[in-house]
């Protein structure tokens, strides 16, 4: 069964109902590993978090490198994903994004 009551209510269990043999025949789970457990990566270094926004400027973008690589030791992962998440992509990234929309349309 794929899912599986737990206190009151349903939580996934990680299986597919009847699936593991194809996910294993691709490759994608390894004996009895779980679908959950494959896809599973841990936590990202600080530069592949920051260069997930494709930033276009290099030098903005080691410059918060820098930044939330110093703060990462002070917090907790899933707290350091939010900064990452609205320093660079709620604020740097919109405002480069912002930025090359204003310029297209003086350019008009």
């Amino acid at each position: 069964m794929a899912w599986a009551p737990a206190y009151g209510r349903c939580e996934w269990d990680g299986r597919f109902a009847g699936s593991g043999t194809p996910l294993k025949g691709i490759g994608i789970l390894r004996g009895k590993q779980t679908f959950r457990a494959a896809i599973r990566v841990g936590q990202r270094p600080t530069t592949e978090m920051v260069d997930a926004f494709d930033l276009r400027s290099k030098t903005i973008r080691d410059v918060l490198v820098c930044y939330c690589e110093e703060r990462r030791a002070a917090m907790v992962y899933g707290s350091f994903r939010g900064l990452i998440g609205h320093l660079v992509g709620n604020f740097w990234a919109d405002l480069e994004k912002r930025r090359s929309v204003r310029r297209d349309a003086v350019r008009e």
